[in-house]
């Protein structure tokens, strides 16, 4: 993990001075980081900065920028639509999947999945997850997260789109990745309890989803949208 990275929610420029405040300050206190001292600062949005610290203050540090590195974003991305689940397994969802390259993560509420309530506390619970796991992994663009209250309010997808399925006849995952893809990836993650015959009509019929094998085994919800995005990011170019 990058001891010296931290995160900041703006647009970061050389010679700029930044403020790092509440829970990006906690962390530099716990690193324990001097006034002088050099730290790495990332947005989320492909930019990695370099400050040295001027001030350490009571509740916050002043940063100055020395200097500035962009990184340009994948054009082909991944995208993971999956199911609501039970809160701890999504933060496992969350944090594995950033550390394998989800670019995208859509939750809807499948017929069959946890009802959660997702509150302005748990949507910011799951953005500090996002955050600490793109850090940790050392990559500069923090995955969006989108929610849907059903499967039926997704609609003309562009790309490879898959889904998810128990049938051992279905076609294995890596077997439809043999050629470099044009566009973006969707993998379709149904909940633990599986999709409804309603929702499998609407993903061939009109999301025009493929039906894949992830493994001979069956996996929990969460397993699979980590391995499944685990082997599109290893596969996809």
């Amino acid at each position: 993990m990058p001891i010296n990275r931290f995160f900041i929610d703006s647009e970061l420029k050389k010679s700029q001075k930044i403020i790092l405040k509440d829970s990006e300050f906690k962390h530099l206190r716990v690193f324990r980081k001097t006034e002088n001292d050099l730290i790495e600062i990332v947005n989320g949005n492909g930019v990695i900065a370099t400050g040295r610290i001027l001030k350490i203050l009571k509740n916050e540090a002043e940063i100055f920028i020395e200097k500035i590195t962009t990184e340009k974003e994948k054009i082909k991305k991944i995208i993971l639509i999956q199911a609501v689940l039970k809160p701890n397994n999504l933060d496992m969802l969350f944090e594995k999947t950033t550390e394998l390259g989800v670019n995208e993560i859509w939750l809807f509420e499948s017929k069959n999945s946890e009802k959660i309530k997702f509150s302005e506390n748990r949507k910011n619970r799951i953005q500090n997850i996002l955050i600490s796991a793109m850090k940790q992994c050392g990559r500069l663009f923090l995955p969006r997260v989108k929610f849907f209250t059903k499967i039926d309010n997704i609609k003309s997808l562009s790309g490879l789109i898959f889904y998810g399925s128990t049938d051992n006849n279905a076609k294995k995952l890596p077997k439809f990745l043999n050629a470099p893809a044009e566009n973006d990836i969707y993998m379709v993650i149904g909940p633990e309890k599986g999709f409804s015959e309603d929702e499998i009509d609407y993903l061939k019929k009109v999301l025009k989803a493929q039906e894949i094998l992830l493994n001979e085994n069956i996996l929990r919800a969460e397993t699979a949208g980590i391995i499944s995005v685990g082997i599109i990011s290893l596969l996809k170019d």
